[in-house]
């Protein structure tokens, strides 16, 4: 298949010396590629990054070329790179070690004229993840990210869309408009600006001095206050609403009625296609009502993002910032290169990390690797394990020793057509353990 084209390019192979207008001679850094001057273009510009974690606060300095945008997009299928391994595209503010630092901002966007789409960003304990400003911007946009913040996820902005934002304090703020994101908070989901087919997980408020159009509240305090809405579903939350709110066309399923809403029972909805969006499986228990810090269960039980890990009887000292998730990829991968400019997973704990692999078909292989290395275990190795309809479970276990990388690959061919699901399994009480992200291969 023939690549696609960019203007310019970023890759963790990168110089910010070079010119950056092809893979040869791609920028190091996001930041970098942020900071350059593309007012003057007079025509649409496209930056793409390559997979890899990106450990930098990045920020556009210049508006983009007036009645044109500057689209900064992440490649995690390298549809634009040759010399690149598939895998996620990550720009955090957490050190080499994984940990959390403060900073005023991991991406500031405040200019008009710009779009920045999938991207996993996080690692700020401080303040806000990505700070947009909507004071006098225009065509501003923000989709297809997953977003961590301690503290706030997304604030300002002309349009988010197609975003998962976590905030302990609040997922998203002062945007504009919101559409079809998921919001997962510890006090309030969504504070100000005007939503669309948008979910809150958790949280004292799901929508607090919003306006909000076909979203739904789950397992809130309340599922709104002082807030606008229609056509809005509260799911399992302690009252529909407080304070001064506008209600019309709205339901409530178990949850108790306070104002102008309509019980739900009666009312036919099928949930289950959005809840399939969620990386998590307990929809009733999130992160813990009017606490900015800590989950709705305890912390042996969830990983510092605050998903659920189904633990076995040891507790979680060290969870992941970046989730590995599968990568469907065809071809030899570059492992050294993987290991070390690719995102994945530490766990510091005896527990499985379960991930929906792909759509097995019956009688069609699928094959998933995966590169992990242990610290400070001598038995009860990391293993990877692959489960689903149609097939016998598969197990590979680590061999090697101590921070020494090893592939493991389990195979399986299903019987018939249905999910297949990987679990990147530690099974020492104390030591460290790193997974990459999985590769998956389907067909022979």
């Amino acid at each position: 298949m023939a690549l696609e084209t960019s203007d310019h390019y970023v890759s963790t192979n990168g110089d910010d010396g070079n010119l950056g207008t092809s893979e040869a001679e791609a920028w190091r850094t996001i930041d970098y590629a942020l900071s350059q001057d593309y007012s003057g273009a007079g025509t649409d510009v496209l930056i793409v990054v390559a997979p890899g974690t990106y450990r930098e606060a990045a920020r556009a300095d210049y508006p983009g070329p007036a009645s044109f945008t500057v689209t900064l997009r992440a490649d995690p299928q390298c549809r634009y790179f040759a010399n690149e391994n598939p895998g996620r595209v990550r720009l955090t503010a957490c050190d080499a070690d994984e940990t959390p630092q403060s900073l005023a901002h991991v991406l500031r966007f405040d200019a008009s004229n710009w779009c920045v789409e999938g991207f996993h960003i996080d690692g700020q304990t401080n303040a806000y993840t990505v700070v947009m400003s909507t004071s006098g911007q225009a065509n501003q946009t923000l989709q297809d990210c997953h977003i961590e913040g301690k503290q706030y996820g997304v604030t300002g902005g002309v349009l988010v869309r197609r975003c998962v934002v976590q905030g302990a304090t609040g997922a998203i703020s002062s945007v504009q408009r919101a559409e079809d994101c998921i919001l997962l908070a510890g006090s309030q989901g969504a504070i100000g600006g005007t939503y669309y087919n948008c979910l809150a997980l958790g949280g004292s408020y799901g929508f607090r001095n919003a306006t909000a159009y076909n979203c739904a509240s789950m397992s809130c305090g309340s599922a709104v206050r002082d807030s606008t809405v229609d056509r809005h579903w509260a799911i399992r939350c302690s009252a529909t609403q407080s304070g001064t709110c506008t209600v019309t066309n709205s339901y409530a399923v178990q949850s108790a009625i306070v104002g102008s809403w309509t019980d739900g029972k009666q009312v036919l909805v099928d949930l289950a296609p959005l809840l399939e969006l969620l990386p998590w499986q307990a929809t009733s228990q999130f992160l813990r009502a009017g606490d900015n810090t800590a989950p709705a269960f305890g912390a042996s039980d969830v990983d510092v993002s605050g998903y659920r890990l189904r633990l076995k009887g040891a507790t979680l000292d060290v969870g992941p910032w970046s989730i590995a998730e599968p990568v469907e990829h065809a071809g030899a991968v570059d492992w050294a290169t993987y290991q070390t400019a690719a995102p994945g997973l530490k766990l510091a704990c005896a527990g499985d990390r379960l991930l929906r692999s792909t759509s097995g078909q019956a009688d069609q292989a699928i094959t998933a690797t995966v590169q992990v290395k242990h610290v400070s275990i001598s038995g009860d190795k990391p293993q990877l394990v692959m489960m689903g309809d149609g097939i016998a479970t598969q197990t590979a276990t680590c061999t090697a020793a101590d921070d020494t990388w090893e592939e493991l690959e389990v195979q399986a061919t299903p019987t018939i057509s249905g999910m297949v699901y990987l679990l990147l399994r530690g099974r020492h009480t104390t030591g460290n353990v790193w997974f990459s992200d999985p590769i998956v291969e389907v067909g022979s």
